[in-house]
């Protein structure tokens, strides 16, 4: 009998991916003993309005990222999903598919707001949560402990894609806080630069 896969999906916007959440799939897959992470973008969060980079830019900036660890992996579910990406219909998805809850990681800043997401009573009861530290998540970890969710105080990092869309539009240099790769790709197609109308 074939041994089932330890994974856990990590969803997001991801725009862009940054070393911060590299660093963090890689330590809480060792922490948590899981086989794989699975990247996740959201083609349209109900939580976020409007993301820099359209949902191709970032799934190709997302393969661009991970393609060097065989324990990453990225999956397009949620990017042809019409509407919002809800959670809650991609964990019914996945759990017949895996045969079994979901691991889901999470920031604790999502974390506190996990109440406002959709169907939230079902997401705790049909997923299993592994959060971690991020800053300005103050109240994080006893929200954790108050839910039965396992919480990694350590902040891993302290890179925010907000931020480095902003640096982006500054002009200012994305070395060292993306792979390689994806800061080539946003420099050759002028991702988050403002359009100046004609």
């Amino acid at each position: 009998m074939k041994e089932r896969v330890r994974r856990a999906v990590f969803g997001g916007s991801f725009d862009p991916i940054h070393f911060g959440h590299l660093l963090v799939a890689e330590m809480l897959r060792e922490r948590a003993g899981l086989d794989e992470i699975v990247f996740m973008p959201a083609a349209r969060s109900p939580h976020k309005q409007g993301t820099g980079a359209a949902a191709a830019a970032r799934l190709t900036m997302l393969r661009l990222a991970v393609r060097d660890n065989p324990r990453f992996r990225v999956s397009v579910l949620e990017l042809g999903r019409a509407g919002p990406s809800y959670t809650i219909d991609t964990v019914r998805v996945l759990a017949r598919r895996w045969h079994g809850r979901p691991q889901w990681i999470v920031g604790g800043d999502a974390l506190l707001e996990l109440h406002t997401w959709h169907e939230a009573s079902a997401l705790l009861r049909e997923a299993r949560w592994i959060a971690y530290a991020r800053p300005g998540a103050e109240g994080a970890e006893a929200r954790a402990q108050e839910l039965g969710i396992v919480y990694h105080k350590q902040m891993l990092s302290p890179l925010s894609s907000r931020e480095l869309r902003a640096r982006a539009r500054r002009g200012q240099s994305l070395r060292y806080q993306v792979p390689e790769s994806v800061r080539r790709y946003i420099e050759r197609h002028q991702l988050y630069q403002v359009r100046v109308a004609r």
